[in-house]
């Protein structure tokens, strides 16, 4: 058995939890949308990294023997240009290449970083209005059950037939929904941050990032 005043409490309830799961995605849904272009950055700035890493090993690679021999048209004429003055300067370039490319695979971490941060930080942020619409929803079950509770026992003691009542009345819901519990987990799908400083004097790992 229920009550229409029963009945009413339960409605009002899941009327109000309803209402303040509306209202956090409301204020989770322009996250979202940030965080999908933030999300998108982030796996741009991934790619950069690879390539940038991929460049930085192609240019510490040794210089062939055949190319520390080869002459420029300024470098023709071998008595002004010694073979060991043309084979400094291949070597020179060969620096050259590896240190700009050492650099533009720090910028492209640093880059991947500032990505990864930003995308962590909408996660924390959405993740901070979802529990605060957990909480709300919480204490309006909370109360609405202590109201319930309240009718009840004042129904049972005034009502003639109170004992009998006490025996077939029930209080139903509503149910608080799965949304609203307690949860342990982080939001689906947050990305881990990763330590982007790397020694580049080891080489690369086989997933694209550099060897610790």
């Amino acid at each position: 058995m229920i009550t229409p005043k029963l009945e009413y409490l339960r409605h009002l309830a899941r009327d109000q939890i309803d209402h303040e799961r509306s209202a956090c995605l409301y204020r989770a849904g322009p996250l979202r949308g940030e965080l999908a272009g933030a999300d998108e950055r982030r796996q741009t700035a991934e790619q950069e990294v690879r390539m940038a890493r991929q460049s930085w090993e192609e240019a510490r690679l040794p210089v062939p023997e055949e190319d520390l021999k080869e002459r420029r048209l300024a470098e023709s004429l071998r008595e002004d240009r010694p073979d060991a003055l043309v084979r400094a300067r291949r070597l020179a370039d060969r620096d050259r290449k590896r240190a700009t490319a050492e650099s533009a695979w720090a910028q492209a971490e640093h880059r991947l970083a500032a990505a990864v941060e930003a995308v962590e930080a909408l996660w924390q942020e959405i993740a901070r209005e979802e529990a605060v619409g957990r909480a709300r929803a919480r204490r309006v079950h909370e109360f609405a059950s202590r109201r319930a509770a309240v009718y009840l026992q004042q129904l049972v003691r005034t009502h003639p037939r109170g004992p009998d009542l006490n025996a077939r009345l029930k209080l139903l819901g509503p149910d608080l929904p799965a949304w609203a519990r307690e949860s342990s987990e982080s939001p689906g799908g947050e990305p881990k941050a990763t330590h982007h400083v790397r020694d580049r004097t080891r080489g690369g790992s086989p997933d694209g990032m550099v060897a610790p």
